[in-house]
C-alpha cells in the first residue's frame, strides 16, 4: 500500500506542475501562439470537431487548398479516438484543453518510468514535471502537432521496463507484451501514419530492453509480437497512407531537443547516469544516441523520446541526490525540505519557461480574422476560396493564413499543398505569372494581396487589414463551384495539359473559355462552339457535407457536369441514382458526363484503406481484451503440476 500512496503522491505532485505551467492556457483565456498552431493544428481540429459534433466522421477537407483527404495528412490523428474529445464544448478552449491534456499524460508516463529506476516519490515527481514541461514535449504542441503520439513515449519505456523484468515467466511475458501492444497501438493511431513519431516507440522500448535485460531472448520475442500486435491495433492509422504511397515524415515541426531551462533536469540525469547501475548508465547511452539522432535528422519523433528518457533519469538523479540527507545526523530531518526545494529549483524553470511560451489571446481566434470580416457569408453551403500566400506569422490584429477555415474559408494553397506534388506544381505555376488563372478556373473568391501591389481592374476591394499592409480583393470574373461545362477537349500528357493552363510565356496568357474543360484521357469529340462567348452553367449544390455532395445540374445540350473540388482515389459518383464514372477536369476537379434535361449528381467519399483497417483494428483490440481478461482470471493460480505414476 505504500508504493501505491508513494506514486499516488508523485502523481499529484505532476498535476500541480502541470497546472502551474499550463494556467494561462487553461484558465487565463491564452491559446498557444505562432503560425503552426493558429494555421495547422487549431483548424485542423476544429474541423475534426465540427464533423464529429454534425454526426459523421470527417474524410474529406473541403477548407484546405482545392480538398484533401483527412487520413493522409501525416501526423494527425484522425483516427486516433482521444482526439475526437475535441467535438466537447466550448471551442476552441476544448482543443488547447485535449492538447495540454497530453503534456500531463507525457508526465506522469515519466513520473512511473523513473519509479521504476529507483526514484522516491519527490523524485518521480520532478521526473514527472521535467517530462510535461520540456522543451522538446512543449515544441511538439505548438510546432503543429505530434504531440499526442508523444505523450504515450514514457509509457511505452515504462512497459518495456515492466517486461524486461517480467520476462522470466511465460505468462508475465505475455502480458507485458499485452500491454505493450496496446500502446504501441495508440502511440501509432495517435501518430496518423507519419514515419518519424511512429519510429520513436520502438526505439524507446528497445532502450529499455537494453538497458534492462540486453540478453533475455524472452523479452525481444515478447518486443516484437508487441509490434506486429501494435501494427494491427493502429492500422486506421497508417493503412490509408501507406495505399495511397502518402506515409511521411510527420509534417509538423518537431521543436528542439533540449531548451536551457532543461539544463537543471539535464544535469540530475546526467549524475544519474555517472552514479547509478548498469541498468541506468545504458538507458543513458541510449538517451543521448537518441537525442543526436534527432539533432542530426531532425527526426520529429526522437526529441520527445530522448526528452522522456532524459525525464525519467532525472527522476533517479534527484532520488540519489536526496539520499546525500539520509546520514545520521542533524541533516536527516531536512531530507524532505531538501527534495521539496530540489524540485522547486528543477521544475519552477520549466514552468516559467511555459508562461513565457508565445501566447494568443483565445478571443482573437474565437472570432473571423479582420481581413475576411467582410467575406464571411455565415452557413453558406459552400466555402468561399481565398489565395492567401505564405508569409510568415506577425502579431498582428489579422490571424494567420488557414485560421478563418474555423469560420466557413477554405484556402488555397491549404495545408496540404506540399504533401500534394500536383497542387504544389499548380501552385508553383501560377507564381510564375498565371495566378489569375488559378483563380479563375477553381473558383477562388477573394486574394490577399499587399497594400500596394496592384489589383486588376476586375478585382475590387472588398477589405483591409487594420494595419493597411494587406488588402483584400473579390474575383468577380470566375467559374462558379458547379456547372455544366458545354464544350471540351481531351488530353492524354497532364505535362502538356499543366502548361497549356499555366504558361510560362506570358504573351500566351490569353483569356480562357471558362465554359470549356480540359479533360485527361479520351473520348468523344465536343460539338462545334456556337458563335458568342457560352456561359459555365451552374449547378444548385444541395449537400454541405464535404465527403457528400449532391448537385442539381440543368443542361439544354449536354456535356460534363464538373465540381471544382480535388478529384482523389476514393470518389465515386452517382448519377440520377445510378453509378458514373468520374473524370479529371483542368488537373484537379471531378466531372461527369450527363445528357440534356435535369439531372441529380452525387458525390460520395470513402477513403481507402480506412475501413479495413477499422475492421482490423476492430478484431484486434477485441481479442487483445478477451486475453488481458483471460490472463488476468488466471492472475494467481497455480500451474498444473505432473504427478509421476507409480508402477505396478
Amino acid at each position: 500500500m505504500a508504493r501505491e500512496s508513494d506514486v499516488s503522491i508523485a502523481c499529484a505532485l505532476v498535476v500541480a506542475a502541470w497546472l502551474v505551467g499550463l494556467a494561462p492556457v487553461l484558465l487565463g483565456g491564452r491559446t498557444f501562439a505562432g503560425e503552426p498552431h493558429l494555421a495547422g493544428s487549431m483548424p485542423w481540429y476544429d474541423r475534426v470537431a465540427t464533423s464529429i459534433a454534425g454526426g459523421h466522421f470527417p474524410e474529406w477537407d473541403d477548407a484546405s487548398g482545392l480538398g484533401a483527404a483527412m487520413a493522409l495528412e501525416p501526423g494527425r490523428p484522425l483516427a486516433y479516438p482521444p482526439a475526437w474529445l475535441a467535438a466537447a464544448p466550448p471551442r476552441p478552449w476544448c482543443i488547447d484543453a485535449l492538447l495540454s491534456a497530453h503534456l500531463l499524460l507525457f508526465g506522469i508516463g515519466a513520473a512511473l518510468w523513473s519509479r521504476r529506476l529507483g526514484a522516491d516519490p519527490m523524485g518521480a515527481a520532478i521526473a514527472g514535471g521535467a517530462g510535461a514541461l520540456s522543451g522538446a514535449a512543449t515544441g511538439a504542441l505548438v510546432g503543429g502537432g505530434g504531440l499526442c503520439a508523444a505523450a504515450w513515449l514514457p509509457w511505452v519505456g515504462w512497459a518495456a521496463d515492466r517486461l524486461a523484468a517480467r520476462s522470466r515467466s511465460r505468462r508475465r511475458a505475455v502480458g507485458g507484451a499485452l500491454l505493450l501492444a496496446a500502446l504501441f497501438g495508440a502511440h501509432w493511431l495517435a501518430a496518423g501514419g507519419a514515419v518519424g513519431p511512429a519510429l520513436a516507440a520502438p526505439a524507446v522500448a528497445a532502450a529499455a530492453l537494453v538497458a534492462r535485460a540486453p540478453a533475455r531472448a524472452r523479452a525481444w520475442l515478447a518486443l516484437a509480437a508487441a509490434l506486429a500486435a501494435g501494427l494491427l491495433l493502429s492500422a486506421p492509422a497508417w493503412l490509408p497512407a501507406a495505399a495511397a504511397g502518402r506515409l511521411g515524415a510527420g509534417g509538423f515541426t518537431a521543436g528542439p531537443v533540449f531548451r536551457p531551462a532543461d539544463i537543471p533536469a539535464l544535469a540530475l540525469a546526467l549524475w544519474a547516469a555517472l552514479a547509478g547501475g548498469a541498468p541506468v548508465r545504458r538507458l543513458a547511452v541510449a538517451g543521448a544516441a537518441l537525442a543526436l539522432l534527432g539533432l542530426a535528422a531532425s527526426a520529429d519523433g526522437f526529441a520527445p523520446a530522448a526528452a522522456a528518457i532524459a525525464a525519467a533519469l532525472a527522476g533517479a538523479g534527484a532520488a540519489r541526490a536526496a539520499a546525500v540527507f539520509e546520514r545520521p545526523g542533524r541533516w536527516a530531518r531536512w531530507r524532505a525540505a531538501a527534495g521539496a526545494l530540489l524540485a522547486t529549483a528543477i521544475v519552477g524553470p520549466l514552468a516559467v519557461r511555459a508562461w513565457r511560451t508565445p501566447l494568443e489571446a483565445r478571443d482573437r481566434i474565437e472570432r473571423p480574422p479582420a481581413l475576411l470580416a467582410a467575406a464571411a457569408k455565415g452557413d453558406a453551403p459552400v466555402r468561399p476560396r481565398i489565395a492567401w500566400p505564405d508569409q510568415p506569422y506577425r502579431d498582428d490584429a489579422d490571424a494567420p493564413p488557414d485560421t478563418g477555415a474555423r469560420f466557413g474559408f477554405a484556402y488555397v494553397p491549404g495545408r496540404d499543398r506540399d504533401r500534394d506534388p500536383l497542387l504544389s506544381r499548380i501552385w508553383r505555376l501560377s507564381l510564375a505569372g498565371a495566378a489569375e488563372r488559378l483563380l479563375d478556373l477553381y473558383d477562388v473568391e477573394y486574394a490577399v494581396f499587399p497594400a500596394g501591389a496592384a489589383a486588376p481592374a476586375a478585382m475590387p476591394i472588398a477589405g483591409r487589414s487594420p494595419g493597411g499592409d494587406r488588402v483584400l480583393v473579390e474575383n468577380r470574373q470566375r467559374r462558379p463551384r458547379a456547372f455544366v461545362a458545354p464544350r471540351w477537349t481531351w488530353h492524354a500528357d497532364q505535362e502538356q495539359l499543366a502548361r497549356q493552363l499555366f504558361p510560362a510565356a506570358s504573351d500566351q496568357r490569353g483569356s480562357l473559355a471558362l465554359a470549356q474543360v480540359r479533360l485527361l484521357g479520351a473520348g468523344p469529340p465536343s460539338p462545334a462552339p456556337r458563335a458568342g462567348p457560352e456561359p459555365a452553367l451552374p449547378c444548385a449544390i444541395a449537400s454541405a457535407r464535404p465527403e457528400d455532395v449532391e448537385l442539381t445540374c440543368r443542361s439544354t445540350t449536354g456535356g460534363y457536369a464538373v465540381l471544382l473540388d480535388r478529384a482523389a482515389p476514393g470518389w465515386t459518383a452517382e448519377l440520377d441514382g445510378a453509378p458514373a464514372p468520374i473524370l479529371t477536369a483542368d488537373l484537379v476537379a471531378r466531372a461527369v458526363a450527363i445528357g440534356p434535361g435535369l439531372h441529380r449528381l452525387r458525390f460520395v467519399y470513402r477513403t481507402p484503406g480506412l475501413r479495413l483497417g477499422a475492421l482490423l483494428a476492430g478484431a484486434a483490440w477485441l481479442n487483445a481484451l478477451a486475453l488481458a481478461l483471460l490472463l488476468y482470471r488466471m492472475r494467481g493460480q497455480p500451474r498444473a503440476s505432473v504427478v509421476p505414476i507409480e508402477p505396478g
